[in-house]
């Protein structure tokens, strides 16, 4: 009984007091935490498990104009408040009305009526004794950003919004702030660019135009749309980006209420000359900026441009250009003439067309390092045949295009493995010459002679140290400055194990050379000259009485990049960039002159090396794929690699020997010596002859700088 009649006399006052509340909610005792529906598909919820807490990217995009004329409509567009005590709960709140405004000076308003002009009221809370649990409030983002009387529309003009809990004692003639949160409110569209440069190029359509300088600072993407335009179907099965805007249509099927202009052509377009006209009525659903349209993106206010690609050429298209600020909205103008890709012909085209025979393609043996029966293709099929003469050769054969079919497939689909098998191979085709050269017995004698020529090296280190105490002994005062006590403390470790060079210096493929009738070949007319390229040099070396041998590897990268031809025609297709690149790798036997500094002092070290050298290379046409010649099916990919033969002599110095004091510092660095050096390389790259392959060599220079250690 006691317990019925507290609950009865509670009721009684909360009832006497709902109409006017009481001020016993002091200001800033709660605290407010907005949350966004989890997707678009439960905006309208009011399961609190569907809101979550946005992120600073997410937010903006709550309150749009888009969600606000969504909203205005047919469709709730929620977002949730939670209102708890900051603090714990403040004596006497309970029975405490808290009215909830939404709008711009709320707090201020001289009556209800003034203030309803420019705020609306929402669900309130009847009770603050509820927030002892913390109480979640459903705000459409209607209400919140169309507020008042005077704001019926959503207006593109508005910035910021209050949302708040209040309290009054008149009814809310007056009210007083409890707590209030700001919103920051985002529906005016970006600016987009209204002048564009459009070529149809080989497979794609590029747009570009000058960067945006008013209002640009909002802009976060701009995103194009593409549809067939005899069809009016998108251009692909599906969209090439997510949508990162939102629009009444996308959102809940509205009309765009605003119109979609017409772009306008910078000086000298070729789209403006072949394209048809077409006008607004003909994007159809393309003006609606439906997501599945998007064929293209790129983001930041200084961007210039974007690359619509996966096209097919000859096919005309409609383009929608839509620029995108934080809050997702968007604003969008179309090129008032239909687009066509258009094929160029590129470096491995035309290349193919002056000279048919030479092929791409990648294989472990034939396609690598040349077919035919001639070259050394021909030496490693000689060879291969006397292995079949008995059965462990058989064996070893079987064994061969067992496991040279999975890796062969494999180097097909990556850049990177065709690299490291192409490499792996060098030393295995090495020994499978000299093996056909001078047979088995001979190549086995060699291999026992640099056994034994090994272990005598160590029985003379043995007894250089045995001698050493005597030596020192005889030598008396008479010690030359590199003696000192730096080189007494190098002498008890071993010397360097490894040497490492980075240099650059002029390349040009030889591409053209001593195959064309005609000058200039290919090559020149498509890139012109070479270009610089980069190198980096690691050889695994061993100290000896006559300097340093060792053995290791070089790789290098060249690219050079131009505008494809119009076909039939030496006049360049504007923006329809093709390249070719070249990675150079090769693998050497190197000697390098070390005892003039270890032995009398001088800081000159010569050295020559040389070796295999192959030289993996690939053409890229303008849409960034695998350029291709296509005389029958398959068509030849260009992407190969060459085969050959590279030397190179040159001269480095050793920084310490010129100055002795930066000895002590590079040792404690853990360097044995560091410098400069330079070389003069020849390279006979052309698969030993072999017509089928590019020509890739070159004699030129190249200088750096160097560590051992």
């Amino acid at each position: 009984m006691r317990i019925g009649l507290a609950s009865l006399s509670f009721a009684l006052v909360a009832a006497a007091t709902a109409g006017t509340g009481r001020a016993d909610v002091p200001a800033d005792s709660i605290k407010l935490t907005l949350r966004t529906p989890e997707s678009v598909d439960v905006a309208d919820s009011t399961d609190p498990e569907d809101y979550i807490q946005p992120t600073d990217v997410q937010k903006p995009r709550e309150f749009n104009f888009a969600r606000c004329v969504c909203d205005e409509g047919a469709d709730t567009f929620n977002v949730q408040y939670e209102a708890a005590w900051a603090n714990g709960a403040p004596m006497n709140s309970a029975g405490t009305q808290l009215f909830a405004w939404a709008g711009s000076s709320c707090a201020t308003a001289a009556s209800r009526g003034e203030r309803e002009m420019t705020c609306s009221r929402l669900t309130g809370i009847a009770d603050a004794v509820a927030l002892d649990n913390a109480e979640r409030l459903f705000v459409p983002v209607g209400e919140l950003l169309t507020p008042g009387t005077n704001n019926t529309t959503c207006k593109e003009d508005l910035t910021q919004v209050t949302y708040g809990l209040y309290t009054s004692t008149d009814g809310e003639g007056t009210i007083t702030k409890v707590v209030e949160e700001k919103i920051d409110v985002d529906m005016k569209a970006p600016p987009v660019p209204t002048e564009l440069t459009v070529h149809g190029q080989e497979g794609q359509i590029s747009l570009n135009w000058e960067a945006l300088s008013s209002e640009a600072g909002d802009i976060q993407y701009f995103q194009a749309l593409c549809a067939v335009a005899d069809t009016g179907e998108a251009a692909h099965t599906k969209a090439t980006h997510d949508a990162q805007y939102d629009t009444p249509y996308t959102l809940c099927g509205a009309s765009l209420a605003q119109e979609i202009e017409a772009a306008t052509y910078s000086e000298g377009n070729e789209a403006e000359q072949t394209g048809r006209d077409i006008t607004e009525a003909e994007l159809g659903d393309l003006a609606l900026l439906d997501s599945a349209f998007i064929c293209g993106q790129s983001g930041g206010s200084n961007s210039t441009g974007v690359t619509l690609e996966d096209l097919e050429d000859g096919v005309e298209y409609m383009v929608v250009l839509v620029s995108v600020d934080k809050a997702g909205n968007a604003k969008a103008v179309y090129v008032p003439k239909t687009v066509a890709p258009a094929p160029v012909t590129d470096f491995w085209e035309d290349l193919n067309g002056d000279e048919p025979g030479i092929d791409g393609g990648l294989c472990l043996v034939e396609s690598t390092y040349g077919g035919g029966g001639g070259g050394l293709n021909g030496a490693l099929r000689a060879w291969r045949d006397e292995l079949r003469q008995t059965p462990i050769g058989r064996w070893m054969v079987d064994r061969y295009y067992a496991w040279g079919a999975p890796l062969a497939s494999a180097a097909r689909s990556s850049v990177v493995a065709r690299v490291v098998l192409g490499l792996a191979m060098l030393p295995l085709v090495a020994v499978a010459l000299v093996w056909h050269a001078i047979g088995l017995p001979a190549m086995l004698a060699l291999v026992l002679a640099f056994v034994v020529f090994r272990r005598r090296r160590k029985w003379i280190a043995a007894a250089a140290i045995a001698l050493a105490p005597s030596l020192a002994a005889a030598q008396g005062s008479n010690t030359p400055y590199w003696d000192d006590d730096l080189a007494s403390e190098s002498a008890e470790v071993s010397g360097p194990k490894w040497h490492f060079g980075l240099r650059l210096g002029p390349y040009l493929p030889s591409i053209d050379d001593e195959r064309f009738d005609e000058m200039p070949g290919p090559y020149e007319k498509m890139f012109g000259d070479g270009s610089w390229m980069p190198a980096l040099d690691l050889h695994r070396i061993w100290g000896t009485r006559f300097g340093q041998i060792g053995g290791g590897l070089s790789l290098a990268y060249f690219k050079k990049s131009a505008d494809a031809f119009i076909p039939g025609s030496d006049d360049r297709a504007v923006g329809n960039e093709n390249s070719l690149t070249i990675i150079p790798s090769e693998l050497t036997a190197i000697w390098r002159g070390t005892m003039f500094h270890d032995n009398w002092g001088i800081p000159l070290i010569p050295y020559a090396r040389g070796g295999l050298g192959y030289y993996l290379w690939w053409v890229r046409r303008p849409d960034g794929e695998y350029a291709k010649f296509c005389t029958s099916t398959p068509c030849d990919r260009a992407i190969g690699a060459s085969l050959g033969l590279v030397g190179a002599a040159g001269l480095a110095i050793r920084a310490e020997g010129i100055d002795p004091d930066a000895a002590r510092s590079m040792r404690d660095s853990g360097l044995d010596h560091a410098g400069f050096y330079a070389e003069v390389e020849m390279a006979w790259v052309d698969g030993f002859g072999n017509a089928k392959k590019l020509s890739l060599g070159d004699t030129t220079w190249s200088a750096g700088i160097d560590f051992e250690f």
